[in-house]
C-alpha cells in the first residue's frame, strides 16, 4: 500500500484495500487510508482524496490524523484553480474543529498557498497562530512566508522575517534569502536586495536584513540573477553607491553564474541587464563585448533596440564613434528600427569627432529628426566652413517647420509677412552656435535686400550682433555689417566704423548700448 501511495497507483491501492477488508477481514486503518490519499493526490484526483478524507470516520471508522489533512491540503495547494487558497484554509479549519492538532507541515502548506495567492496578511496571521499553538516554524515555513511578502511588495516584512529567523536560530536556506531579495527588487529597493546578498558573502555585514544564522547557505543561480536585477535597477535610477560600482558587481555576478551554473536560453535577459548596467555606468567596452556575446550565444534572443541604444549612448559619451556606429549598423542589418535615442548620441559624437559628413548622412536618413540633431549637424558644418551644406540643413529645418529652440514657436516661418523679416526679428540668443550663425547669415542677406528707406533701427542691427556668443562669428558679422552700402546703415552705426572691427569688446559695447 505504501508503494501504491508513493507511486500514485490508485487502482492497485483500491484493489488492495478491497482485498484486505473484504477477503481477509482486515479493517482499514489510518496508515492504509493515508496511503490511499497519497495515491489519489499524486494521480491528480484531488476531489476524490478530499471526499475520502471527510468519509474516513463514517465509512471506515478511522479518524483522520494530521498526516491525512496534510496530504489533502498539499494536494489542493498544488492543484490548478483560483479558489485553492480558500479550500486549503477550509481543510485547515476542519482539521482544528475535528480536534486534530496541526503541525509545522500543516502551517507551512497553508502559508505556501498564501504565497501562491499573494495573500500576505493571511500568511502573517497563520504565523501568529503557529506561535499561539506552540508550533515552531522551520526554514520552509519562513521561506514560504517571505515569498508571500515578496509577491505583495511587502519588503519590510520580508526582511523582518529573515531577521527573525536569525533571532530564533532557525537555519536559513537559500530559498529564504532569494525570496527576501526578490521582495526588495519587486518593490524597487535594490540597495536592500544587494544588502541581503552581501550577508551571504559576509555574515558580519551591517544592514536591516541581517540574519545571524550559521552556517549561512551558499548562493545559487537565482541569488546571482536577482542580484544582477538589483544592479540594473540601481543603474537605472542613476545611483552611484559607495564601494564597488554597480556595473562591476553585475559583471562579477554574471561571471560567477557562467563559472558554476549551466546557462540556458532564458538567461539572455540577465545578460541584457548586465549590458544596460555597464552602459549606464559608462563602461562602453564591457557593454559592447557583452552585446557581441549575446549575439553569438542566444541566436533567438537578439538584443532589443533599447539595449542597443544604451550601448550607443555609452560609446558616444566616451567618444567612441566607430564602436557606436558599428552597433547602429548592426541594428539596421537585423532589421531593427532605429529611434531618436539611436540617432541623437551617434550624430553628437560624429560631430564632436569631426565626422560631420557621416553625421549629415545619418541626419538625412532620419525620418523625424529632433532639433538637437539638426543643430548639432549645422554647427559641425559651420565649424568645417561648409556653408553650402549648413545652409541646406538650415533651409530644410525652416521648410519642415522644425523647431530649433522654444523661441521659434513664436514665429511662423512660412506665413510670416515679408518672410525675411521673421528671421530678422527672431531672438536667437538661446540657439546653438551653428543654428544662430546660419540665422545671422540669412539676416545679412535680408538686410542687403531691404531698401534704404526701410533700414532697420539700431536695436535690430544690434540684435543681429548679439545673436551669437562666439567672438569669431560676431567679429566677422560686424565686418560684414560695416561693409554694407553706407546708405543702408547710415545713422545707425557708430560714427567711427573702425570700432566695429577693433575687437569683440567694442562690438559688444555698441550692441548692448543700442539695445
Amino acid at each position: 500500500m505504501r508503494a501504491c501511495g508513493q507511486g500514485g497507483d490508485v487502482l492497485r491501492a483500491v484493489e488492495l484495500l478491497r482485498t484486505f477488508s473484504e477477503d481477509h477481514g482486515v479493517p482499514a486503518n489510518a496508515f492504509v487510508l493515508n496511503n490511499m490519499l497519497k495515491a489519489l493526490s499524486k494521480a491528480g484526483q484531488v476531489t476524490d482524496a478530499c471526499q475520502i478524507l471527510r468519509q474516513m470516520q463514517a465509512k471506515f471508522a478511522v479518524a483522520p490524523d494530521a498526516i491525512s489533512y496534510n496530504i489533502c491540503m498539499a494536494a489542493v495547494a498544488r492543484s490548478p484553480g483560483q479558489k485553492k487558497l480558500s479550500e486549503v484554509l477550509q481543510l485547515h479549519d476542519e482539521m482544528i474543529l475535528s480536534g486534530v492538532r496541526p503541525n509545522v507541515r500543516t502551517f507551512t502548506t497553508a502559508i505556501s498557498a498564501c504565497a501562491t495567492a499573494g495573500d500576505w496578511k493571511q500568511a502573517l496571521s497563520l504565523l501568529q497562530k503557529m506561535e499561539k499553538k506552540g508550533v515552531r516554524a522551520n526554514r520552509f515555513t519562513y521561506s514560504a512566508a517571505i515569498s508571500a511578502m515578496g509577491k505583495a511588495g511587502r519588503w519590510q516584512h520580508a526582511l523582518a522575517l529573515l531577521h527573525r529567523m536569525g533571532e530564533r536560530r532557525v537555519p536559513a536556506n537559500v530559498v529564504a534569502f532569494n525570496a527576501a531579495m526578490a521582495a526588495c527588487t519587486s518593490a524597487g529597493r535594490w540597495e536592500e536586495a544587494l544588502g541581503v546578498l552581501d550577508i551571504l558573502h559576509d555574515p558580519g555585514v551591517d544592514g536591516a536584513a541581517r540574519a545571524a544564522t550559521h552556517p549561512l547557505p551558499s548562493p545559487d543561480k537565482i541569488t546571482y540573477c536577482v542580484g544582477i536585477e538589483a544592479c540594473e535597477m540601481g543603474s537605472r535610477s542613476g545611483a552611484v553607491p559607495a564601494g564597488i560600482p554597480l556595473w562591476q558587481r553585475a559583471v562579477q555576478l554574471l561571471a560567477t553564474i557562467e563559472q558554476h551554473q549551466d546557462i540556458v536560453d532564458s538567461d539572455h535577459q540577465f545578460y541584457t541587464m548586465v549590458i544596460l548596467t555597464c552602459a549606464r555606468g559608462g563602461q562602453s567596452a564591457h557593454a559592447a563585448e557583452m552585446l557581441e556575446l549575446v549575439e553569438s550565444r542566444f541566436a533567438e534572443h537578439t538584443p532589443d533596440v533599447s539595449t542597443c541604444n544604451a550601448v550607443i549612448e555609452a560609446c558616444a559619451r566616451n567618444g567612441e564613434w566607430e564602436e557606436a556606429l558599428e552597433v547602429f549598423v548592426l541594428m539596421q542589418w537585423r532589421g531593427q528600427r532605429a529611434t531618436a535615442a539611436s540617432y541623437r548620441p551617434l550624430i553628437r559624437v560624429l560631430c564632436a569627432k569631426g565626422e560631420w559628413r557621416k553625421a549629415v548622412e545619418l541626419l538625412q536618413e532620419w525620418e523625424c529628426p529632433t532639433p538637437g540633431g539638426v543643430s548639432a549637424c549645422i554647427t559641425a558644418c559651420v565649424d568645417a566652413r561648409d556653408w553650402g551644406k549648413a545652409d541646406a540643413l538650415f533651409a530644410r529645418a525652416v521648410r519642415t517647420r522644425l523647431l530649433l529652440c522654444p523661441v521659434q514657436r513664436e514665429v511662423e516661418w512660412a506665413g510670416a509677412a515679408g518672410g525675411s523679416q521673421a528671421v530678422l526679428l527672431l531672438d536667437v540668443r538661446g540657439f546653438p552656435a551653428g543654428a544662430a550663425w546660419l540665422i545671422v547669415r540669412h539676416r545679412l542677406a535680408s538686410l542687403r535686400a531691404i531698401p534704404a528707406r526701410d533700414a532697420l533701427p539700431p536695436d535690430h542691427l544690434a540684435g543681429v550682433l548679439l545673436s551669437t556668443d562666439r567672438e569669431e562669428t560676431a567679429t566677422s558679422l560686424a565686418q560684414e555689417l560695416a561693409n554694407l552700402q553706407p546708405a543702408l546703415i547710415a545713422d545707425h552705426v557708430p560714427s567711427d566704423r573702425s570700432k566695429l572691427m577693433v575687437g569683440w569688446a567694442a562690438v559688444r559695447d555698441w550692441a548692448h548700448a543700442a539695445v
